[in-house]
Order: C-alpha cells, then structure tokens, then sequence
C-alpha cells in the first residue's frame, strides 16, 4: 500500500505513476500440510533463500516446509486482526536480496 496510493494520485493528475517495486510473498500448497513460500517483484524472479531474516528464516523460499505451513496459518490470522482494521505489519513492503541464493 505503500505506493499505491501516491500513484493513485499521480493517476488521477494525469502524471506518470512510480515504477513499482513493491515485493509479492505468497504462500503456495503442497502436499503433505507443507507450504512453498515465494518472494518476488517485477524486477527479480522468485529465489531460494530464508525469510524473513537473511540465513536464518524460519521461512524457507522455494522449498516445502512445515515451518511454511504454520507462518501461512499465523498470516490468516494477522490478516483478520491486523491488516483489516487498517493496522500495517512489522515487515517492509519492499524486496530485499538480503537471505536470497543466487543462481
């Protein structure tokens, strides 16, 4: 939301909107109760790596793990207590390399 809305603004003024550079982290199902978390933006593909602190995690990003699967239950209900009634999470909107494997 961070960019959103000074580029709704420049939008309707009629100026040029921000590149966007905001991060995506989505949590995806796999079998077995696990889930596979990716992070990405519109400049960088997904990487493997740790989140949300580099190295050390608990998330693991391109990989299946438990660890993966409670974070996505813990993240339904910050969605329903926090960010619903307008609160903002205590993690940055935009990517960082920091954690990230390069190929």
């Amino acid at each position: 939301m961070d960019c959103f809305a000074e580029n709704f603004v420049r939008y309707v003024d009629g100026l040029e909107m921000l590149p966007r550079s905001m991060a995506t982290r989505t949590a995806l199902s796999s079998p077995a109760s696990q889930r596979v978390v990716i992070d990405f933006n519109y400049e960088v593909e997904p990487l493997p790596g740790r989140y949300p602190l580099p190295g050390i995690g608990p998330f693991a990003l391109l990989q299946e793990s438990e660890m993966n699967h409670w974070g996505k239950i813990m993240f339904r209900w910050m969605y329903w207590n926090i960010l619903l009634k307008g609160q903002e999470l205590p993690l940055p909107a935009r990517m960082s390399m920091s954690g990230k494997w390069h190929r």
